[in-house]
């Protein structure tokens, strides 16, 4: 399984919203299996919809439900690294977002992240 530093680098996600404590379960592992019922849509779609949950769920203060989704998050990671973000150039942790209170977006200050567009069909 992949180290907590290794799945933060590979998700942008920042120190703050690394929670341990959970343990792996079959119940983690049923979560898993919902996640990948979306592997149709692509790896990187279901990296980032564990990862939108899982910042939800810190949002609203449910500290166990992120703790299980970071493992969730470590055990897709370890069977799909594909799916891990790239480093960026500039050498700075630019896959971190902040949160805009303006716009009620995450956004990146990184010039080399492009904002997200939805493809045209």
């Amino acid at each position: 399984m992949r180290t907590l530093e290794e799945t933060r680098a590979a998700t942008g996600l920042s120190s703050e919203e690394i929670i341990v404590g959970a343990a792996e379960t079959e119940a983690t592992h049923a979560i898993l299996r919902s996640y990948l019922s979306n592997l149709w849509r692509g790896t990187n779609v279901v990296r980032d919809l564990i990862v939108c949950d899982l910042r939800t769920a810190l949002d609203l203060g449910v500290q166990e439900r992120a703790a299980s989704l970071l493992l969730v998050l470590r055990l897709f990671l370890t069977n799909h690294a594909v799916a891990a973000l790239a480093p960026c150039p500039c050498d700075r942790n630019c896959s971190e977002l902040s949160f805009d209170e303006a716009t009620g977006r995450y956004s990146s200050h990184c010039p080399n992240l492009s904002a997200f567009t939805k493809p045209n069909p």
